[in-house]
């Protein structure tokens, strides 16, 4: 899709139409016909018509409608199926030492990828550093969250 956008982007700039309207113009000048030969021939994929590719387009070209289900956060129902014991109640004391701690643990977490980011003199030695690093943060939080909740579904 990145590359598609950018060469459609060159397309309507040097053309003044999209790279689908040129692909369909029955009479294209030279500089056209070799845009298309470089854009098809630098492309990072395949784009045949066969039949896994169409297959993949119709695939999609459908809305499952994922995104909806992914980002509603505020439906506490949905987690307490999930943990199959809907006679949870949960505290909202607990509730928002555990956000106190997850968040901790995000800033940790965002501050070693920064590290990572910055330091890229010897990647082997960083690598094993930051592996023992974020092995120690997890457990960190593990410890962290089991002080505030010792209940493993209602820590979930």
């Amino acid at each position: 899709n990145k590359h598609f956008n950018n060469q459609d982007i060159t397309c309507r700039q040097l053309f003044g139409i999209g790279i689908e309207e040129l692909k369909k113009l029955q009479r294209k000048t030279p500089d056209q016909l070799e845009f298309l030969k470089k854009f098809k021939q630098f492309s990072p994929v395949i784009d045949s018509d066969c039949t896994m590719n169409r297959i993949c387009r119709y695939i999609e070209s459908i809305d499952f409608g994922i995104r909806n289900v992914v980002k509603s956060d505020g439906n506490c129902e949905i987690y307490k199926r999930l943990m199959n014991n809907l006679d949870i109640e949960i505290e909202n004391d607990k509730r928002k030492k555990i956000i106190n701690v997850f968040n901790e643990f995000k800033k940790t977490s965002e501050n070693l990828a920064a590290t990572k980011m910055d330091n890229k003199i010897n990647k082997d030695t960083l690598d094993e550093d930051l592996q023992r690093s974020i092995q120690l943060a997890y457990e960190n939080l593990k410890d962290n969250l089991y002080s505030v909740c010792s209940n493993l579904q209602e820590l979930v």
